[in-house]
């Protein structure tokens, strides 16, 4: 060093080296957490206030939320002390650096929107970045930028404190080396049976996985663990998240990735465990198909067609094809259900041959159906995902055409796809449960591109200042009224999911993947703001068979709901807290337009009452000062303020 410093003085044209990083005072919560050197930036010492916010090395590399960055005051020493630490060496094969931190270390938002200081200080604002218009963003928040995210993001919010001081006091206690030392044989065996009978016929393709080191197991144990019962379950889930945690991490940083690991991470994307801190399902799938890229999983099909031509179906190279190859479509399928509706692009895709390898021609055998199943699941998520990117260019009405358009051919290839997709439930010999799930997928899917087409139009049409006296909700098509007939669809959609949801055993709904019950909340929610919507338009409301609909959703999410801190307590509590502000505005006096027939006298909320609007009394409506009709800024002001006070429906 006093050599190089010498060398520096005597050339002037050298640059002289950076100085060494200094190391913090206190290592940050994520440095603590994983044992690594918390190391600052290089140009801290060049900040003249000692007060400043910041965020450690590590944690800008990796991307990840540092509790350097939320502390009011960070103090930073001259010289770093001497404790030592010992220093993970990132593996240089992994793309992209994603790890399984479920805890704050992840952020919830995008790179590029910032975080929220905390999540009692959480807005609805901060929960979605603000949506772009031709002229800038648009000041009133936009809830349908991103519908599921919204979703999930406010059933975090409801993680209660309790929830927040157990998973604080587990972190503290010794670690766990096995799953043996958590349970006893009697209880692994239990749970990893809830797991087979319950779990499996969502992710059967990981069942050709072989174990080698129990990850597989460990994780199995960790989401059934929500079926014991409360006290042990208090004590117990904790561990075994954390135990989870900790090997899953070592499993991401190991230079060469193994099977288990990903079909472990598929779990963890599907359901979230209980007793723990909200996880980012987005990223932990992300890291799963970061791990079947260096398997080469998605090459796998081709390979497998390949085979097929040249004869070699009956060999053992080609039963391997096929296994990686199903377990590719799994884990693409699963990044598609777990990013849909949240605004974050999908990092793998489903090619021909994915969908070639699968069986489809019968219903008769088990493995067949399972092929069938997510052959249409993939397809599905494809024409979801196309539907969700289509984009208005401009307020034009040839733009707006063009624009229609293209989300009818969309929802058109859906109906295709429906068509042999519908008797499945009913004609299906092994699991016609899993058949009647997919349809509400379906119904899912369509809400979404629908929703997603409104909010485009919402978003152009109202935010250009190239139009000032058009409004989005008059845009027509050959004289037809596109927002009438996409929220026609819109409003159709969401009252199938509901209803689908209703009509199978209830004991089969409890281990569903959250993606689905995220879905059935999203909605419900819908249902509830079409309701605010037809009361701003001053047209009749959607009638009380849709408001019983959504009580009954409100009833089974509760009943089905394992805990106060199970997702499903969380999406109960937020529908109700809905439904209780729209009784309350459906109580105000009715305006003095109105477009419905009814007299004053009469219950708008009738079963004979029409659940939308006709022709006459959608042209008639009040339209011109209506471009926020489905997210109404008063509205969600008044539902964050009662969505923690008011008490959840769980008991």
């Amino acid at each position: 060093m006093k050599r190089a410093g010498e060398e520096a003085g005597a050339d002037s044209n050298t640059v002289s080296p950076k100085p060494k990083r200094r190391k913090a005072s206190q290592a940050c919560a994520s440095c603590r957490r994983h044992k690594t050197r918390c190391e600052l930036p290089d140009d801290i010492g060049n900040s003249s206030d000692h007060r400043v916010q910041l965020r450690c090395h590590r944690c800008n590399v990796l991307n990840v939320e540092c509790s350097f960055k939320t502390s009011n005051i960070i103090h930073v020493r001259s010289k770093s002390n001497s404790e030592s630490t010992s220093t993970i060496l990132l593996p240089v094969n992994l793309d992209p650096p994603v790890v399984f931190v479920s805890t704050p270390d992840i952020p919830r938002e995008p790179p590029s929107s910032a975080p929220a200081a905390s999540t009692r200080d959480l807005r609805i604002e901060d929960l979605l970045p603000r949506p772009q218009s031709p002229v800038g963003p648009i000041s009133s928040f936009d809830w349908t930028a991103a519908p599921m995210l919204a979703i999930r993001e406010l059933a975090n919010c409801r993680e209660s404190a309790a929830t927040q001081a157990r998973s604080s006091s587990s972190t503290n206690q010794s670690s766990d080396e096995s799953l043996s030392t958590i349970l006893t044989r009697t209880q692994i065996t239990w749970l990893l049976q809830i797991f087979e009978t319950r779990y499996t016929r969502w992710v059967c393709q990981l069942q050709t996985i072989s174990e080698q080191d129990g990850v597989l197991d460990l994780v199995r144990c960790t989401i059934a663990s929500r079926h014991l019962d409360p006290i042990t379950q208090t004590s117990v889930a904790p561990r075994l998240y954390r135990l989870t945690d900790n090997i899953l991490f070592k499993h991401l940083f190991h230079p060469i990735p193994s099977l288990e690991s990903i079909g472990a991470l598929i779990i963890l994307s599907l359901w979230s465990p209980l007793q723990c801190p909200a996880q980012d399902s987005r990223l932990l799938v992300a890291s799963a198909i970061s791990m079947g890229m260096n398997f080469r999983l998605k090459e796998a099909s081709a390979h497998a067609v390949r085979l097929q031509e040249q004869g070699l179906t009956d060999s053992q190279v080609y039963e391997e094809a096929i296994q990686r190859s199903r377990l590719w479509i799994l884990l693409s399928t699963t990044e598609s259900m777990v990013c849909l509706g949240t605004r974050r692009d999908s990092l793998s895709s489903r090619s021909a041959f994915d969908y070639r390898v699968l069986s489809t021609g019968s219903v008769g055998l088990l493995a067949q159906e399972r092929d069938l199943r997510i052959n249409i699941q993939g397809k599905l998520m494809d024409l979801a995902e196309k539907g969700s990117k289509i984009t208005l260019k401009g307020p034009q009405s040839a733009e707006i055409e063009c624009f229609y358009l293209q989300v009818q051919d969309v929802l058109t290839r859906m109906d295709c796809l429906y068509t042999p997709m519908a008797p499945l439930p009913v004609v299906s010999q092994h699991d016609p449960f899993a058949f009647h799930m997919l349809l509400l997928q379906y119904h899912g899917s369509r809400l979404l591109v629908a929703q997603h087409a409104l909010r485009e139009m919402r978003t152009v049409i109202s935010g250009s200042n190239a139009t000032p006296s058009l409004t989005w909700l008059r845009a027509q098509y050959h004289g037809t009224s596109i927002a009438m007939c996409l929220g026609r669809d819109s409003i159709k959609s969401a009252q199938s999911v509901l209803s689908a949801v209703h009509s199978v055993d209830a004991n089969l709904l409890v281990a569903v993947p959250d993606s689905i019950f995220t879905t059935v909340s999203f909605a419900a929610t819908w249902l509830v703001v079409a309701n605010f919507s037809m009361h701003q338009l001053n047209c009749t409301p959607l009638g009380a068979a849709c408001d019983r609909l959504i009580s009954m959703t409100v009833e089974l999410l509760s009943r089905l709901a394992l805990g106060p801190t199970h997702i499903l307590t969380h999406y109960a509590h937020i529908i109700a807290t809905l439904v209780d502000l729209w009784e309350r505005q459906s109580q105000l006096p009715v305006p003095s337009l109105n477009c419905s027939s009814t007299t004053p006298t009469e219950s708008p909320a009738s079963f004979e009452t029409s659940t939308l609007p006709s022709l006459t009394e959608w042209s008639s409506a009040n339209l011109s000062n209506n471009s926020n009709i489905f997210m109404d800024p008063e509205f969600w002001t008044s539902f964050m303020d009662n969505l923690d006070t008011t008490q959840s429906p769980w008991s």
